[in-house]
């Protein structure tokens, strides 16, 4: 079966074996035998498809394609408070990894992620996978909150699963040689005691090499980006000249440069140099020079301490921050898009029957990761330099002098102001790049007792113990120590030694300049001034035993060691999680006194106390602001919170009628869950089902569900944390002053004059804060399902499946960016509303502060059709087995107003919401072989960033809108030696589809092409 087959497919009743099927704890057949859909991926396909992510896997089916896989956390935020690198997490219907519930074996399990409920599915080991069943609807009457979209459950195998031990080894790379995995478990199951009693031990591993953004040709750069469009990138890239952006590749950022861009006469390079160079080539003029010389008035030094300067190449500008090519400007190629993982567990789990009444149950574990990712660099848009600096080259200290002899650089005041220029750099010397190093340790363990008490024709029983607990120590590579950074620059000959050492090695009591720079550090004064300076150090000790090694402003990769290492420090942040949860449930039959005519009534009820408590803990360091994160308002703070609930349930499966005329079966489910939380107090959710059968292999069924989900503890607890506005989307600016609601332009009137430019004021991410809200109140969905299973008794092996879903959230709970927060300050009906007070401007009209986080919103609302078509049939030799399944998604919208509903944006057709999502998939089987392709087909969506409210606005806003519709194709076999040796391999994505343009995540990830081989050996 293929990895499509099984997600498609809903599970076939194979033998009469009843089970707790996910969505009900009443005893069922099937997963066919419930209201709600539910779909099924069986254990051996996710070990045989060559993907060792199992959330990789879990993303081609259509209801989880908004996932994040851990091979893609390099890429993709997660939003959790800590580091996410090597996070795994679920999300259903694309509402958000908080909103989908994941379980093993029916129990919750501690999250992975700093302050959230979403379980790091990674921890969860494959080789012990028996199948993983999705229930796409509102769970929460059975299962309590975060089951808004649905339920994951990872059903583990038990000891008589297993025939001795299996050992599995597989190892595969992509076609560019790279990206290389291997992966080792080994696992056993054995049943004892006559069958009493059961064990299964089980350890495995991997690691996976990372993929830097260098080493892809659509990376970096060359992902993509939309720009501000002029005549001369229409002429070059083709695209339409009457488009307001155009979505090129490669693209740069020509505010800075990782050689640093300066203008000789002045210390504010940004305004002088950059501003000054751009708008030059903008014009079509070129680089000004300085009047009566042919000095630029922007130049750059490739090579350190010999280097030549030469004028600044910004690429093909579109305006200060965006330009087409990067010349000289922005476009590191060094930050990880795969991240190195490396990932271990062990598993002991088993159950022993202490009496006909009584089976005693344990399931333990313990996970472990290592995970490295490198970052964005460092920046300063003017550092500053002296002219007596001992690392000016000749050619730069000649052109000094001509402009010193002049008069355009006056002679030094000596008065104790800076007497220099400023560079505009960036950190993007090897050495020095920021890494995260993320160790994750999960340990989780569940204990208790169940079975069956003699009354009436018997009741199951479960009460159970369930402990988890999550640990994460985030290592911080390379911070920088600002007032280190500008000891450092602030360097001379010592005329002892003649050696370049840091002027405060020689006296202690100088206090660096800081010129015009931004950030601008926080132990500073007389910011953006010839007299701005450190007022202390705070990280060292002045003087001769300092340490301090001064840096070589000139160039990339001019950085030494030993300023590296006096420079950049380590840090740790850790993160602790804790879920307590105590579980008693009974449930039974009324078989014994009352019987429906269709039979006797399913009943279950129970009882479950849930504890949860988060922390995180930052380093003192970065504690001091005295880090560039710190200097730019970005310094991570702290959390800690937690809380508890007390919930009890009650469940009912009525069989109205069966085996009558017409009526082959018709039957009613109904769930309520009662909580109580300590923080946002009482909440009730509910279910009804409806099942319908008229006989001749169809069944109807339906339900609605009302689901609740009580905020968690970051959307809770969070501290204002720093935060910045993508300053480009400022609504008011004149490119997307046209791209809102009715209301934005004479809204923004009151804030900004006509014409307003934001490119003309501001040059980097706007600083401000987000965080919790312990205001939040719970939100409550509402879930409609409708749909029909058809097996057919005509074509014996067709199936059939439809399913129609609608799911609305009301007061949502969501993390508004600042950037919605200040579209929706002008795009309401006035003003005056709850998001205009979070916006701060300038006289000028541009942003100078924000404040977003978490809110209860208008609404969410979402629904589209489901679809599955299965055919099994046999041949000469062998069997075949077609399947296809998918998702129409007909609406997704998001109201923001809670309280006029007209105001919502639709999401249909954007990035990662596209109306169409299909899988198809094909398998030959013989009794040792199987050959397997699938294909998963996406249609084309708006290119990311862009939404259907700026092309409503305007058509020709950007070009290309489209990503165009793709397909990925998967190959595999299997082939048995012998009844215990089993070789498996593929090639996955056998085309080298390569993602959309601005994404490195759809359709395919950036890996490329991929092939695996593995076995696996039974003793």
């Amino acid at each position: 079966m293929t990895s499509n087959t099984a997600v498609a497919q809903e599970t076939e009743e194979t033998e009469l074996e009843r089970v707790m099927v996910t969505g009900s704890r009443i005893i069922s057949d099937s997963a066919t035998d419930a209201a709600s859909p539910v779909s099924v991926i069986d254990g051996d396909t996710l070990r045989t498809a060559g993907q060792l992510d199992i959330g990789e896997l879990l993303r081609e089916s259509p209801a989880l394609n908004n996932s994040l896989p851990a091979n893609f956390s390099a890429i993709n935020d997660a939003g959790t408070t800590d580091s996410d690198v090597g996070l795994g997490l679920l999300d259903l219907r694309g509402l958000g990894t908080n909103r989908t519930l994941t379980l093993v074996n029916g129990r919750r399990h501690v999250a992975g992620g700093q302050g959230s409920s979403a379980v790091d599915i990674n921890s969860i080991p494959s080789v012990m996978i028996q199948q993983v069943e999705t229930l796409t609807g509102g769970a929460s009457s059975v299962y309590g909150a975060d089951a808004v979209s649905g339920v994951v459950n990872f059903i583990l195998r038990k000891g008589g699963d297993f025939d001795g031990v299996e050992i599995t080894a597989q190892t595969g790379m992509s076609s560019e040689s790279d990206a290389k995995e291997v992966y080792l478990s080994a696992a056993g199951g054995f049943e004892f005691d006559n069958g009493r009693g059961e064990m299964v031990l089980a350890v495995e591993g991997q690691k996976n090499e990372h993929v830097l953004e260098k080493d892809r040709s659509f990376a970096g750069p060359y992902v993509g980006n939309d720009i501000q469009n002029n005549p001369t990138i229409a002429a070059i890239t083709g695209v339409n000249p009457d488009a307001s952006r155009a979505y090129v590749r490669p693209t740069g950022n020509p505010i800075s440069s990782p050689y640093g861009v300066f203008n000789l006469l002045s210390i504010d390079s940004y305004w002088d140099a950059v501003r000054a160079g751009v708008n030059g080539v903008i014009a079509g003029t070129g680089i000004p020079l300085i009047p009566g010389t042919n000095i630029p008035v922007a130049q750059v030094i490739e090579t350190p301490y010999t280097g030549i300067p030469r004028a600044y190449d910004p690429g093909v500008p579109a305006n200060l921050n965006q330009s087409l090519y990067v010349g000289d400007g922005l476009g590191s190629t060094n930050q990880t898009i795969l991240p190195e993982q490396e990932r271990w567990s062990v598993n002991l789990n088993g159950s022993y029957e202490l009496s006909e009444s009584v089976t005693l149950f344990v399931e333990s574990k313990y996970a472990f990761s290592n995970n490295r990712q490198i970052q964005g660099v460092d920046f300063n848009d003017a550092i500053p330099i002296a002219y007596d600096n001992p690392y000016i080259p000749p050619a730069l200290q000649a052109q000094i002098t001509e402009l010193q002899d002049l008069g355009l650089i006056a002679p030094n005041p000596n008065d104790g102001s800076f007497y220099g220029f400023g560079s505009s750099r960036d950190s993007d010397d090897l050495n020095v790049l920021p890494e995260d190093r993320v160790d994750r340790e999960t340990f989780r363990t569940v204990f208790g007792i169940r079975g069956e008490i003699d009354v009436a024709d018997g009741i199951q029983y479960e009460l159970s113990y369930n402990y988890g607990k999550t640990n994460v120590d985030t290592n911080n590579i390379n911070i920088r120590l600002e007032d280190r950074f500008y000891a450092a620059l602030d360097s001379v000959v010592d005329p002892a030694t003649g050696d370049i050492v840091c002027r405060s090695n020689l006296d202690p009591t100088a206090l660096p300049p800081i010129g015009a720079a931004f950030p601008v550090p926080v132990y500073t004064e007389n910011a953006f001034s010839v007299n701005g300076r450190f007022t202390e150090f705070v990280s060292f000790t002045p003087g001769p035993d300092s340490g301090c090694a001064p840096l070589n402003p000139f160039g990339l990769n001019s950085t030494s060691q030993a300023n590296a290492d006096f420079v950049y420090v380590d840090t740790l942040d850790t993160s602790e999680l804790e879920q307590k949860v105590i579980f008693a449930s009974l449930a039974g039959s009324t078989s014994s006194f009352f019987e429906l005519p269709g039979g006797p009534i399913g009943w279950a009820t129970g009882a479950e106390y849930r504890e949860e408590e988060s922390a995180f803990v930052v380093s003192e360091i970065e504690g001091t602001l005295n880090t560039w994160d710190g200097s730019n308002g970005n310094a991570p703070t702290g959390l800690a919170g937690g809380f508890d609930v007390f919930e009890y349930f009650l469940e009912l499966q009525a069989p109205i009628f069966t085996d009558i005329e017409g009526i082959e079966l018709l039957e009613v489910t109904g769930a309520i869950r009662f909580a109580d939380y300590s923080t946002v107090g009482d909440s009730t959710a509910w279910s009804v089902g409806l099942r319908y059968s008229p006989g001749f292999g169809l069944t109807l069924r339906s339900t609605v569900a009302e689901s609740v989900r009580a905020p968690n503890i970051s959307e809770l607890f969070s501290p204002q944390q720093p935060v910045f506005f993508a300053f480009q989307d400022d609504p008011c600016s004149i490119q997307n002053i046209n791209l809102g609601s009715a209301n934005r332009a004479s809204n923004c009137a009151q804030f900004v004059p006509e014409g307003y430019d934001v490119n003309d004021y501001i040059t980097a991410g706007i600083p401000g804060v987000t965080g919790g809200n312990p205001e939040l109140d719970q939100e409550e969905a509402t879930t409609v399902t409708a749909g029909f299973v058809y097996d057919s008794e005509i074509i014996d092996g067709l199936r059939i499946i439809l399913d129609y879903y609608n799911i609305e959230i009301e007061g949502a709970i969501d993390a508004l960016s600042p950037e919605r927060v200040a579209a929706a300050c002008v795009d309401l009906d006035t003003t005056a509303n709850q998001f205009c007070s979070l916006i701060t401007r300038a006289p000028e009209g541009y942003i100078t502060y924000h404040q977003s986080g978490q809110v209860n919103l208008g609404a969410f609302e979402t629904s589209g059709v489901d679809f599955a078509i299965n055919y099994d049939f046999e041949i000469a030799g062998g069997s075949i087995a077609l399947g296809l399944a998918g998702t129409h998604l007909l609406d997704f919208d998001e109201f923001q107003d809670p309280i006029d509903s007209t105001i919502f944006e639709t999401r249909v057709g954007e990035f990662g919401f596209p109306e169409w999502i299909t899988n198809v998939n094909a398998s030959w089987s013989t009794e040792d072989f199987t050959l397997s392709w699938s294909g998963r087909f996406e249609d084309s969506q708006l290119l990311p960033s862009i939404t259907n409210q700026q092309i409503a606005g305007n058509p020709l806003f950007v070009d290309p809108s489209q990503t165009g519709s793709s397909w990925v194709h998967d190959l595999n076999f299997s082939y048995y030696v012998s009844y215990n040796l089993n070789f498996y391999g593929g090639i996955n994505n056998v085309f080298d589809e390569e993602p959309y343009l601005g994404s490195l995540s759809r359709p395919a990830g950036p890996r490329g092409r991929f092939g695996f081989i593995g076995f696996k050996y039974s003793i």
